[in-house]
């Protein structure tokens, strides 16, 4: 056989691709992803964006249905929770009362049911606790024990 006869040439090729093919689709798909990588991480936090935008909406309409059924009584921003008895009395009318931390044994940390479930804002959003927390924070508390 002829080394330059084309019929020679096509018989000892697999059909497969070069490892020079190989590295260059690899390549192309490198940069590609490293392109498309920053818009799909733009894409996530402005989901997440509308997502805690409608959190906010939905908690809103809570305080305002609660004060449409209460005589127009607007539930407290906050509770002071070192007060005399007085205060505490009046701390059950703030929209949620507790105090979070990063200490595991704190409950209002983790259960929704010491604090949230609580607030007399609770049954206004559907008993939902996830309009309750940024949905961009990825905090956590491991708590002892478990």
């Amino acid at each position: 056989m002829h080394p330059h006869n084309p019929d020679s040439v096509s018989r000892n090729r697999s059909g497969g691709f070069t490892l020079v093919e190989l590295l260059v689709v690899i390549a192309i798909i490198g940069i590609l992803s490293a392109l498309l990588l920053p818009a799909l991480g733009g894409a996530k936090l402005k989901a997440f964006g509308v997502q805690c935008m409608n959190n906010h909406r939905q908690l809103a309409i809570a305080w305002k249905m609660y004060v449409d059924d209460n005589n127009e009584f607007l539930p407290y921003a906050s509770y002071w929770p070192y007060g005399p008895a007085a205060l505490d009395e009046e701390s059950k009318h703030a929209w949620v009362s507790g105090s979070m931390d990063f200490n595991p044994n704190n409950p209002s940390n983790w259960d929704v049911n010491q604090d949230i479930a609580k607030s007399p804002l609770w049954n206004y959003c559907s008993q939902s606790a996830a309009i309750w927390k940024c949905p961009a924070d990825h905090s956590y508390v491991t708590v002892n024990g478990e």
